[in-house]
């Protein structure tokens, strides 16, 4: 069920960029582990198919129309996501900065006091967003 409502919400947010739309992959470990392919802002070049059975008999008539609601806002989503501006760095958002640019914010922010260096040699923002709070402040302290 978890799965089924982040790919719901994921095409959703494909088709309504303005939109915030929540996507829920906390709520089981599968979709946890899937997360990078939920977030609309990954780095991460990752491809989803879905196979959807579909039967041609009169029997399976409801099971069919199910799985074709379920199937449709993907597609959609995914046919009308051709665009990868969400990816180009954002000034505003610190999980889509470059090395120079995090190394440029530090500098800026910590008025010189921060070896860039020694506390980001190469991450990228993305990567310094995914360390715990005390292991960051014990990183920006040595």
């Amino acid at each position: 069920m978890s799965l089924k409502e982040c790919m719901r919400n994921r095409a959703l947010a494909a088709v309504h960029p303005e939109k915030d739309i929540h996507i829920p992959y906390r709520n089981s470990k599968l979709t946890l582990m899937l997360k990078d392919s939920f977030e609309m802002t990954s780095n991460k070049l990752s491809k989803t198919v879905v196979i959807a059975n579909v039967a041609p008999g009169v029997a399976d008539l409801s099971m069919t129309k199910n799985t074709l609601r379920f199937i449709t806002p993907i597609k959609v989503g995914a046919s009308q996501k051709s665009k990868t501006e969400h990816l180009a760095p954002d000034e505003n958002n610190p999980a889509t900065w470059t090395n120079e640019m995090l190394r440029a914010w530090c500098t800026k922010y910590s008025k010189g006091k921060v070896d860039v260096d020694k506390f980001c040699p190469f991450e990228s923002g993305k990567q310094i967003l995914s360390i715990p709070e005390s292991d960051f402040i014990q990183r920006l302290l040595d």
